[in-house]
């Protein structure tokens, strides 16, 4: 059975994305000391109170080329391929699903 270690948690890529994307968009126009800091601070109040991070670091990320990955694909049939109908026909079948299609009638009729 492998050993279990007490009191200490691992800081993975993913706590350090996190913090990072909310710091970034919480002081989108921040200095690298103001992001630093508040990295610091979201890894000490997740638990992480050894993890720090510099304003040599966040430079670091600033510079970084974006990555290579390309997004997730759309599932085929949703809203965003909808065979050249615009974009007003999705949001009235969504009404029409919300509210019936009496009461897309009555809003309609009211405008």
């Amino acid at each position: 059975m492998p050993k279990k270690r007490t009191g200490s948690k691992r800081v993975s890529g993913g706590h350090v994305r996190s913090w990072r994307k909310a710091a970034f968009e919480e002081l989108p126009n921040g200095s690298n000391d103001d992001i630093a800091s508040r990295v610091n601070a979201l890894a000490s109040k997740a638990g992480f109170t050894g993890y720090s991070v510099g304003p040599e670091q966040v430079a670091k990320w600033r510079s970084a080329p974006a990555p290579g990955k390309p997004g997730r694909k759309p599932k085929k049939g949703t809203a965003t391929n909808n065979g050249g109908e615009g974009e007003a026909i999705p949001v009235l079948r969504q009404l029409v699903q919300l509210v019936g299609k009496e009461g897309a009638k009555r809003l309609i009729d009211t405008l």
